[in-house]
Formats: C-alpha cells, sequence, structure tokens
C-alpha cells in the first residue's frame, strides 16, 4: 500500500464516520459511540500507515504522525468516556478543535517551507482549519441546546475533515517531487540522507 493509498483510506474512513453521525443525528443513543470509535480508531491506523510512509518528508510526517496520535486518542476517549450522547460531542468538538489546529499549523508550516503550493490551496487548508475550530465551539454550544443539530455538525464537521484529508493527496504529490531548488526538496534531501 503506498502512502498515497493509506492516506485516501483514513480520510475516507473519517468521512463514513462523520456520515454514520449525520445518519443517526435524530436517533442517536450512546451506543453510537461503538461505529464511530471503531472508524476513528481504523482511521488511525491508516494515518500510522500514511505517517510511516512519509517518514522522508518532514512536514507530511509530522502532519499525519499528530493526527494518527489525535485520532487514537479520540477513539480511546468514545469508548472509555463518551458514555452518552452529550459526552460523546464534547469529545467530537474537542477533536475537531485540534483538527483545526493541526490544519492552521501545517498550514503556516508550508507557507514557511515556501514549496511550490499554489496558494488557493494553502488558503483553502487554512480556512478550513479556522472553521473546523470556529465549528468545535458552536457545537459545544449546540450540545447543550439541541443534540440532533450537534450531531448533524459533526457529521458534517468530520466529513469536512475526511475530504480535506484525503485532498492533502495533491501536497504529499508537491512534496514529494525532488526539485534542487525547492526548501522542501532540500528538507527531504536532508532528511533521507542523516
Amino acid at each position: 500500500m503506498t502512502k498515497y493509498q493509506s492516506l485516501i483510506v483514513y480520510g475516507l474512513l473519517i468521512v463514513m464516520t462523520g456520515t454514520v453521525l449525520l445518519i443517526f443525528e435524530f436517533n442517536a443513543s450512546p451506543s453510537i459511540r461503538f461505529p464511530v470509535a471503531l472508524g476513528i480508531l481504523s482511521s488511525a491506523v491508516f494515518a500510522m500507515i500514511t505517517t510511516v510512509k512519509s517518514k522522508n518528508l518532514q512536514v507530511p510526517f509530522k502532519y499525519h504522525g499528530m493526527h494518527a496520535l489525535g485520532l487514537t486518542a479520540f477513539a480511546a476517549s468514545i469508548l472509555i468516556l463518551g458514555t452518552d450522547v452529550l459526552k460523546l460531542l464534547n469529545i467530537t468538538a474537542f477533536f475537531m478543535l485540534f483538527f483545526g489546529i493541526t490544519e492552521l499549523i501545517f498550514g503556516m508550516q508550508l507557507l514557511m517551507l515556501k514549496a511550490s503550493i499554489s496558494l488557493p490551496i494553502l488558503i483553502f487548508r487554512l480556512v478550513i482549519g479556522f472553521a473546523q475550530g470556529l465549528g468545535s465551539i458552536v457545537i459545544l454550544q449546540l450540545s447543550y441546546l439541541k443534540q440532533s443539530d450537534a450531531l448533524l455538525g459533526s457529521g458534517i464537521g468530520l466529513v469536512v475533515a475526511g475530504i480535506s484529508i484525503i485532498s492533502f493527496k495533491t501536497i504529499l504529490q508537491v512534496l514529494d517531487v525532488p526539485d534542487a531548488k525547492s526548501p522542501a526538496s532540500i528538507l527531504q534531501y536532508e532528511t533521507k540522507n542523516h
């Protein structure tokens, strides 16, 4: 399995997990935590595979490594602490905040690398990060007012997160192409040879 394939699988698993939340938004029970945790934990496994396969690229290695750890913690938290829908929503909102912050950090790292990634793609990543962070706050508020709306928001947030991860493939491909003059390729060369 290539890093691109594992990346797509881990993004799709997050999309499917978000879809589970969307399907059960009006009929949620505490048992929803089991399929959600299974989807997230499966995604964490593929995030780790992507991390290992990206070890020669500094920024993607860190990005996917943070996701692998974050997804594992998210799944464990849902299984251990998500005993009711309110707790599940709070844990999901925290993960979305985590995801938003990692997107912002990643976007800034790419800007500092001055890699040959188009500005619209970078702006898209930064907007997604900001929207996920803001969405987590909205979900926290909604979870106490109307849980079905909070589940809807959580499902949409996870679907967007999964799509964002899948869209990372284009960035990974740009960073993976050797270009003797780009800082990204210099980092890649230094990582491979040290």
